[in-house]
């Protein structure tokens, strides 16, 4: 029996196999149904606590939490017991995982955002995309997705910023039959309730500006600018719809950071008196691959990379709403589609380990909706939740 040159292990984060098993049979995963049907599949019963850093470090090695020592909120080996920490980063875990097996036997590895797999413990036989699998903020954005807005009835938080647009001025080509605000940019490690969990790498980045510019019928569209001495827009973007993507240097904690941000304009009003802005998470150019020469191919082929989408925290914060989430979770998981086609064709490779964990921030915000068993089921929502 000839033996197989190559494995490809496929993780669904917080997809159960009856789900999984529903979507194919309902001819919407026609992918997934091939894999199954010519793979195996199986569905882990979780170990306790039932969480991404728990879990995901046990399907890389088979070792169980004792083992492996990694756990979602845990006091710090060696730390203070009352000083929480989230075991994403590879230096917590204490069992040999898959790719690491596969180095020390001479194979190439390409691993996807699994948890733990970051910081490399070794940069020769590897390509590794994103960073060490947590889902809610990310190491090296400039800032995750956040939302500007007007609108008093939606809280401040780490997803949102009050603006107050003031009457344009002082901008370089003399506009002033506009509004503006400035567009701040603030990176997780400044916010302080996320500060003692998960060290991030910016703490300082510079700001944009926005003008809120009119046409034939009032205010109709938001600009966003480098600053206010620049003539050109970095990006434009009118009700309703998407901005394209903008290249931009920022300057973060005095050194500058190529990153890419996108926009999406979810109300204005004629008067201009009603605004919010929604901007995708704002991530560098290069820091999301390893070897870096992949990183211009990759954004060449599959567009730039974001490694935290809308998440159901940032629904639930009224930062996006539904259909935003959505076409974000439908961006990234094209551009994993993307990403991994090119690698897996233009790459020596013998292992392949993918994490998509699209399907947990979904369950979160849509899983009551549907099972009878969530103490918050609501039957009458059930064609909205599927």
């Amino acid at each position: 029996m000839k033996s197989a040159r190559r494995l490809a292990v496929v993780g669904f984060d917080s997809i159960s196999l009856p789900f999984l098993e529903t979507f194919v049979r309902r001819g919407v995963m026609p992918t997934v149904k091939r894999l199954m049907e010519q793979g195996s599949v199986t569905q882990t019963w979780p170990c306790f606590p039932m969480e991404t850093a728990t879990n995901w470090a046990c399907l890389a090695t088979g070792a169980t939490p004792a083992v492996h020592g990694c756990n979602m909120h845990m006091p710090e080996l060696g730390g203070p017991a009352d000083r929480a920490i989230s075991a994403f980063p590879s230096r917590y875990c204490r069992a040999e995982q898959l790719w690491t097996a596969a180095h020390r036997a001479g194979k190439r590895s390409v691993v996807f955002d699994w948890a733990q797999s970051y910081p490399l413990a070794f940069e020769d036989g590897i390509i590794h995309v994103g960073e060490d699998g947590r889902p809610n903020y990310a190491v090296y954005a400039l800032q995750e997705s956040c939302a500007y807005t007007t609108d008093a009835h939606i809280p401040e938080s780490f997803h949102v910023r009050r603006i107050d647009p003031r009457p344009a001025h002082g901008w370089a080509d003399g506009c002033e039959d506009a509004l503006e605000f400035e567009v701040t940019v603030t990176p997780s490690e400044s916010v302080p309730s996320y500060g003692h969990a998960l060290a991030c790498k910016h703490r300082r980045v510079s700001s944009l500006w926005a003008r809120i510019e009119q046409g034939a019928s009032g205010y109709e569209r938001v600009a966003i600018f480098a600053s206010k001495s620049q003539a050109k827009p970095l990006l434009t973007v009118r009700l309703g719809k998407w901005s394209g993507w903008a290249e931009h240097t920022f300057v973060a904690d005095g050194q500058p950071v190529v990153a890419h941000v996108r926009a999406k304009l979810l109300r204005l009003s004629p008067d201009g008196g009603t605004l919010h802005l929604y901007l995708s998470e704002i991530y560098p150019a290069e820091a999301f691959v390893h070897p870096k020469r992949l990183a211009a191919p990759l954004i060449s082929a599959c567009g730039p990379y974001i490694i935290q989408c809308s998440r159901q925290q940032v629904v639930i914060a009224n930062a996006s709403d539904i259909e935003t989430y959505f076409q974000e979770q439908e961006y990234l998981g094209e551009w994993y589609r993307k990403a991994a086609d090119y690698i897996l064709r233009h790459e020596e490779w013998d292992l392949f380990m993918f994490k998509w964990h699209g399907p947990d921030w979904t369950n979160h915000l849509a899983m009551y909706m549907i099972d009878p068993q969530h103490p918050m089921y609501d039957p009458a929502r059930a064609d909205e939740g599927w």
